[in-house]
């Protein structure tokens, strides 16, 4: 568990940083965004937001790619990434060229500005990678494809639960969305929930 009173221990957050995080022009969630690539191009590993519910073991085979993230059908409509990757899940081998790229990007961004230019940043750091890079846009194009489905699970947790969905849907998604914004119920007229069953 990394917290801001031990992350020293695991990386070095420049100074500049820090001062711009607590006087609130960076925000938590763009110091998170910071935080997973320095975490990831040193170490390796894979970074799950605390809303990814897994369903079973992670393949080890997923920890042997350059680069791993959920990849579903392209969609040029979809935000910034259109499905090619999803920044709530990401993985990289130690000193992954992706992951360091953003790192650098990063930290060259924040040195110069003091102000986040769009909520998406990191998304579209991802995507110059990806056009501009022949490598990197290899490892993406290449993930395994991913489920259509990931999020369908937040979508139904508070109807009542069936079994044998439940089971269908675990089996096809590895790797489901959640969302901590929401209220969920317990119980649908007397029946547990799939909210409860979790």
């Amino acid at each position: 568990l990394i917290t801001k009173d031990n992350i020293d221990s695991y990386i070095k957050v420049p100074q500049y940083i820090i001062d711009l995080q607590s006087s609130g022009k960076m925000s938590m969630a763009n110091m998170t965004d910071l935080i997973r690539v320095m975490l990831l191009s040193k170490y390796g590993g894979i970074w799950l937001d605390s809303t990814i519910f897994t369903s079973n073991e992670i393949p080890s085979s997923f920890f042997d790619l350059p680069f791993y993230s959920l990849h579903t059908k392209y969609d040029h409509n979809c935000y910034v990434q259109h499905n090619l990757y999803h920044i709530f899940i990401l993985g990289s081998a130690p000193n992954g060229k992706l992951t360091s790229f953003v790192r650098d990007l990063f930290l060259e961004y924040w040195k110069r500005f003091d102000y986040i230019i769009d909520y998406f940043l990191l998304d579209y750091t991802l995507m110059v990678a990806y056009r501009n890079f022949p490598d990197i846009k290899a490892e993406i194009d290449t993930l395994p494809y991913s489920s259509e489905r990931l999020y369908d699970l937040v979508s139904i947790l508070s109807k009542k639960y069936d079994k044998n969905y439940f089971d269908a849907l675990m089996n096809e998604c590895l790797f489901s969305k959640l969302d901590w914004h929401k209220n969920y119920k317990v119980t649908k007229n007397g029946k547990e929930t799939y909210y409860s069953h979790l």
